[in-house]
């Protein structure tokens, strides 16, 4: 894919290493947004609904603060919603979403009945909520570690912007995802980059044999010329 210099400029801060492993859990470690600490985030809600079927959730903090009193804007379409009733918990996809005055209204289809307080939280393990965080910060980088659950159909799923990179440190490896215009996709991987530098080195190791050759054959060829002169 054609990378910007935008996409080029974000690439080199991602393999620079810039994330911590230490200190306190905040969400955004030196620029980037890490998604797992993005998962705790939860607003309450009222709905009335006796059947399945069409329902609007109007909700209480539609606005909420992670550790570092950082503010994220959970409410959009098409973000997936956990919705938390007990036995009756699901995940829906709102269709409408209205915020103003500091309240919002969610619009989805839901699968149970509810009636009552239920909890909202993120249905994609804090990913799409750190994505939309950098786009709103003006882009940045993603980081998917080790204790980030979610699956890869939720990277697959998620949505994006040019401006924002997923960095996947999962698995012993990493690899950087760009988005394409319809989905995040990977552009640069740690096995990637060590196959290239094993090629680098083995095209490096034959160009010094091959100068050491014609090294040799050169000493040869001025040993011989003085014996004839000899």
């Amino acid at each position: 894919m054609h990378m910007s210099p935008r996409t080029m400029a974000l690439l080199t801060a991602a393999a620079a290493g810039l994330y911590a492993q230490s200190g306190p859990a905040f969400p955004v470690v030196n620029g980037q947004a890490v998604a797992a600490r993005f998962a705790g985030w939860r607003s309450n809600g009222a709905i009335s609904l006796a059947a399945p079927g069409p329902g609007v959730i109007s909700v209480d903090d539609p606005d909420p603060t992670l550790i570092g009193s950082f503010t994220i804007e959970p409410f959009a379409t098409p973000i997936p919603l956990q919705v938390t009733d007990g036995a009756r918990s699901e995940t829906v996809m709102p269709s409408a979403v209205s915020c103003a005055a500091g309240a919002c209204t969610v619009a989805a289809t839901f699968a149970f009945p509810h009636e009552g307080r239920v909890e909202l939280g993120s249905a994609t393990q804090g990913l799409q909520e750190a994505i939309d965080y950098q786009h709103r910060a003006g882009g940045g980088i993603v980081l998917v570690t080790p204790s980030w659950h979610g699956t890869a159909s939720q990277i697959a799923a998620a949505l994006g912007y040019s401006d924002v990179l997923l960095r996947d440190l999962r698995g012993g490896g990493e690899t950087i995802y760009g988005w394409s215009g319809s989905s995040y996709t990977p552009i640069w991987s740690a096995a990637a980059a060590g196959i290239i530098q094993k090629e680098k080195d083995r095209l490096a190791a034959e160009a010094k044999k091959a100068a050491e050759a014609a090294s040799r054959k050169h000493l040869t060829g001025a040993l011989e010329t003085e014996k004839k002169k000899l």
